[in-house]
């Protein structure tokens, strides 16, 4: 066994350092509003970015077993940038005795944008569609007794 752990297969070892999948920039902004009208409500939002991940085209040997390699430098892709915008809406009302009601809707992705997170990666007819998105646009309500 090599120092450096990759065992006895030189193809391995010589590709070196590459890319994290993971290396992307992000960008996120929380905030929330009290307003003082209607009795006062409370509104919320969160804004998300992030400029995709890495992959690359990959090839797969099935005889005498299946093995996969790259048949590009490995993170010579990226997917698309990625953004997103989630509200919160919630009225609390008084009860008895310091106990309390709330009520509240949450509202994801709300622009509704659908991208894909995913490619497949192997070579062949398929390579490059898309196998995973981005949830679309969904919406809870809620109900909350504190006391």
């Amino acid at each position: 066994m090599n120092p450096n752990g990759y065992g006895a297969n030189k193809n391995v070892e010589a590709r070196g350092a590459v890319p994290p999948t993971f290396d992307y920039s992000e960008f996120k902004a929380i905030g929330s509003y009290r307003p003082p009208w209607l009795g006062g409500f409370t509104t919320g939002m969160a804004l998300r970015w992030h400029n995709g991940t890495r992959w690359q085209r990959d090839a797969f040997v099935t005889d005498p077993i299946r093995i996969g390699f790259p048949a590009e430098p490995v993170g010579s892709r990226t997917t698309p940038s990625i953004g997103g915008l989630d509200l919160r809406v919630e009225k609390t009302f008084g009860l008895r005795r310091d106990s309390r009601l709330g009520l509240y809707a949450d509202f994801f992705n709300v622009t509704n944008v659908g991208r894909a997170t995913g490619y497949d990666s192997g070579s062949g007819p398929n390579f490059g569609k898309a196998t995973t998105w981005t949830d679309p646009r969904e919406a809870q309500i809620g109900l909350r007794y504190s006391f």
